[in-house]
């Protein structure tokens, strides 16, 4: 998957502007796909980080997204910031 991550951030960046629009499905399934790249991301390519925050912030600001998918959101934006800290910490950034 590594490979292809940047392709896929890159893609559904693009999709910023319409995010606003999505459905509650488009939603989810987006949520899914996050779900299943955030943890190669903290693991090997922490630049794709913004990218995939700004998505997160996107899709919060959608007025389909249900409060369930605000909270799965919340939580993927946390665990990105908790395993920058982890990965800062590990390299005495912090």
């Amino acid at each position: 998957m590594g490979a292809i991550l940047p392709l896929i951030v890159t893609v559904i960046e693009s999709l910023l502007p319409i995010i606003g629009g999505a459905t509650t499905g488009q939603v989810f399934n987006i949520i899914v796909l996050l779900e299943k790249i955030i943890p190669t991301v903290v693991q090997e390519a922490t630049d794709l980080v913004q990218p995939i925050q700004n998505i997160i912030a996107s899709l919060s600001s959608n007025s389909s997204v249900t409060a369930d998918q605000i909270a799965q959101l919340k939580a993927q934006s946390d665990a990105l910031d908790a395993a920058l800290d982890a990965i800062a910490a590990q390299d005495n950034v912090i």
